[in-house]
């Protein structure tokens, strides 16, 4: 699981287009070095947690995830409530299995 909301308010203006995550860090949008960790370790199915309005950026540039050799999920934290809360949105996706925690930047 990738947390990928906030605000990015230290990054201001760009943050009030784009997601934070979704910004360039060396060769690749931030978001892409926490799935390929992820993938290194043998995780691929992956839930990617984010805001509704910052879906369709995430979906244009991942899709399902195809690309990078993953399966890739999304799911909606509705307010930028903190890492705790993010976290409660990924019940449904992990059941009762062990899972992987990311802050996606």
């Amino acid at each position: 699981m990738i947390l990928a909301g906030g605000k990015g308010t230290r990054l201001r203006p760009i943050t009030h287009i784009i997601n934070k995550h979704l910004l360039p860090v060396g060769p690749f949008p931030m978001v892409y070095w926490s799935i390929m960790k992820l993938k290194e370790c043998g995780i691929d199915r992956i839930l990617l947690i984010t805001h509704k309005e910052d879906v369709p950026q995430f979906q244009k540039l991942l899709g399902h995830g195809e690309a990078l050799g993953v399966s890739l999920s999304y799911q909606i934290q509705p307010q930028a409530s903190g890492i705790s809360d993010g976290l409660s949105y990924a019940k449904k996706f992990v059941k009762t299995e062990r899972f992987i925690f990311f802050t996606g930047g």
